[in-house]
């Protein structure tokens, strides 16, 4: 017996304005070996949204979501598989953001109206999957049943049905099942194609129709073309008359279809993926250290040890350390401000257009060599909250902070030559790379870590955003998605922009740093509009972006700039005194709690400035 199915797309997938789209997809069946784990996943949806959205970059972003999620080999069923993508597709939908990247899809902004219907199948096993009200049918004989119930609109619901042959599911937009109910769809079927171009808003009227046929010989068909048949016990009776019998005396249901099948080969990947279950020792050659690294020799080190000490006493009695905000009328000392920690609150932001130069005491939030024997710090990260994460690159390991607390702890180990640390918002995985290995991890589950190798060569820098993790070279841009067999693609090349790249930010915009130059980046397009002062940049190193502002380290005066994200325009500038050792400041980043916080470390000590 074999189990085969026959497509037809109702309305075409031509009809796209500015700010409503809806279509019918087929997602791409990978290898066979996942094909016979996870069935042919079909798709219906409509999204409708105020202006200002990319409509059509959006709803793809919720394809590619759904694909890499579930066509993944994991232990979890289909069902558990299809329900787990599509809520995550839908969050990171949500998290789409605008034209001017002031506003997501998920705020109230958008005036958001998003449905859609998916039909999985898999060994003659039916899973209907919707959000909202829109078309999920199955027609048997002479009935036809909605297996989309009633349900809240704003959650995802599954319902499941043995398939049996000649059925055939419907699954459409929100329009077309108001247009074509239950009661009315099986007389329509013969005349359907037709029909449905003289309705009113029929670029609304999206549809799949899927016809299960079961044959008793071995079809020619190749296999990515059908469903391998499998015994299931309890199945429904064959005495029910097939659905041509009841609908069309003279001809096939299946001659009333235009059908068709169309499927693209995978790409042979070029990502190998393992997952690290337990956590590996620690312990790692001095070959394998990375070279950013530089290496501290004894009396340099001692002679840090004691100005330490000698600075913290100092520190304890007089004032602390200070921020200098500098500005071009920095020499005038009637052009600074000093500021107490209560005054500094309330004017702050208030001022900052006014105001370039100010003094800023500092706090101490932890000295990390105090909870690790050794330490060696290869990289700073943001994670949730007014959490902070460091790559310990002696041990291979992460020391998680906790701002608020100042409580410190190793919560994983095992990142072989990892030497970048980014952590990603929305999904809140952090980015590991070194030596063409990438590592994604949840800081609340450490020691579940996804490895990959990636065939790059100068990668200078990666950013976890969404689904994916982007990459910089001097070559372009790459993004590699999550739980995919793909190579990572290409992204944006602009070879002249990403000469001597050297650090990225990404919230929805690309924000590069290269060449002494900071490039910002939006749907692969270099923004025309977005200018930086270049004499603001000395020898500009890490960039991080958090709310409206874009965050630039400059390594020779030990100082972060900070500018306006949408436009480039300068705010500010703080310059950070009273560093200790001979490197001074070298890594910093942006919480992203309620109230932004510049952490940066100096030595094995942790800093941290309140910008409000």
């Amino acid at each position: 017996m074999e189990f085969s199915l026959k497509i037809q797309h109702l309305g075409g997938n031509e009809a796209l304005s500015e700010n409503r789209i809806f279509l019918t997809h087929e997602f791409e069946t990978p290898e066979e070996n996942v094909l016979v784990k996870r069935g042919r996943l079909f798709i219906a949806i409509g999204l409708e949204s105020a202006a200002g959205f990319d409509l059509s970059s959006a709803a793809s972003l919720f394809f590619e979501t759904t694909q890499e999620s579930y066509y993944r080999v994991t232990d979890d069923t289909p069902l558990n598989a299809i329900e787990k993508s599509l809520n995550r597709a839908y969050q990171t939908l949500l998290s789409f953001r605008s034209e001017n990247e002031e506003s997501g899809l998920g705020s109230a902004e958008s005036n958001l109206k998003f449905s859609f219907c998916t039909a999985l199948i898999w060994n003659k096993v039916l899973y209907v999957s919707y959000l909202g009200h829109p078309a999920a049918f199955l027609i048997r004989g002479a009935g036809a049943r909605n297996l989309g119930t009633e349900h809240p609109a704003s959650e995802i619901w599954t319902n499941s049905s043995i398939l049996d042959d000649d059925d055939v599911i419907v699954i459409g937009t929100e329009e077309f099942a108001k247009t074509y109910p239950p009661a009315e769809i099986i007389s329509s079927l013969g005349s359907i194609s037709e029909t449905l171009r003289n309705q009113p808003e029929h670029e609304k009227l999206k549809a799949i129709l899927i016809k299960t046929s079961i044959k008793s010989s071995v079809s020619s068909e190749s296999f990515l073309d059908r469903i391998r048949n499998t015994r299931i016990k309890n199945s429904i009776t064959n005495s029910l008359r097939s659905v041509q019998d009841r609908i069309v005396k003279s001809q096939k249901l299946s001659d009333k279809f235009k059908f068709y099948q169309s499927k693209k080969a995978a790409p042979i990947s070029s990502i190998s993926r393992s997952s690290q279950k337990s956590a590996v020792k620690p312990g790692l050659s001095a070959e394998s250290v990375s070279k950013r690294i530089s290496k501290v020799n004894r009396r340099k080190r001692e002679a840090r040890q004691i100005m330490v000490g000698l600075v913290m006493i100092a520190a304890a009695g007089y004032a602390g350390y200070r921020l200098i905000y500098s500005s071009p009328e920095q020499n005038n000392p009637e052009s600074n401000l000093t500021l107490n920690s209560e005054e500094k609150e309330d004017k702050m932001y208030s001022e900052i257009m006014g105001i370039q130069s100010r003094n800023l005491n500092y706090p101490l939030i932890a000295n990390i060599s105090d909870a690790t024997e050794k330490f060696q710090p290869a990289g700073l990260a943001a994670s949730k909250g007014n959490v902070v994460i460091l790559l310990n690159s002696a041990n291979s390991s992460l020391i998680q902070v906790d701002i608020e607390t100042q409580k410190i702890e190793e919560i994983g180990i095992g990142f072989e030559r990892a030497v970048i640390i980014r952590c990603g918002e929305g999904l809140d995985l952090c980015g590991l790379y070194g030596g063409h290995d990438l590592y994604v991890v949840d800081p609340d589950t450490p020691d579940n870590i996804d490895r990959y190798t990636i065939n790059l060569d100068g990668v200078v820098d990666i950013y976890p955003y969404g689904r994916a993790v982007y990459l910089l070279t001097s070559g372009g841009i790459y993004k590699s998605a999550l739980d995919s067999t793909s190579s990572p693609e290409k992204w944006s090349d602009d070879g002249e922009n990403f000469f001597n790249a050297s650090s990225f930010a990404v919230d929805g915009s690309v924000y590069v740093s290269a060449g002494g130059k900071i490039y910002k980046y939006y749907n692969k397009k270099l923004v025309a509009d977005f200018s930086i002062d270049s004499s603001r940049l000395h020898d500009p190193g890490k960039i991080a972006v958090q709310g409206n502002t874009l965050y630039v380290m400059n390594l020779q005066t030990h100082s972060i700039a900070l500018f306006a994200k949408q436009t480039g325009e300068f705010l500010m500038e703080i310059k950070i005194e009273g560093y200790t050792t001979e490197a001074g400041p070298s890594l910093f980043t942006v919480t992203r709690g309620a109230k932004h916080k510049i952490i940066f470390l100096e030595g094995s000590y942790l800093y941290s400035i309140d910008l409000e």
